[in-house]
């Protein structure tokens, strides 16, 4: 076990909680899609 690059050497860092980092993911994304879409609509009000 006197290779560096051994996963059973790996340790965690720190604690992940996976379930709120995949929540907070899809929320982060959802909120800037909707940014987008409200731009693009508020852009398309004044094309017309």
């Amino acid at each position: 076990m006197s290779d560096r690059k051994s996963p059973e050497l790996h340790v965690y860092e720190e604690v992940r909680n996976d379930s709120f980092d995949v929540a907070a993911g899809f929320g982060v994304f959802f909120v800037v899609l909707l940014v987008v879409a409200v731009i693009m609509g508020i852009i398309a009000a004044y094309v017309k």
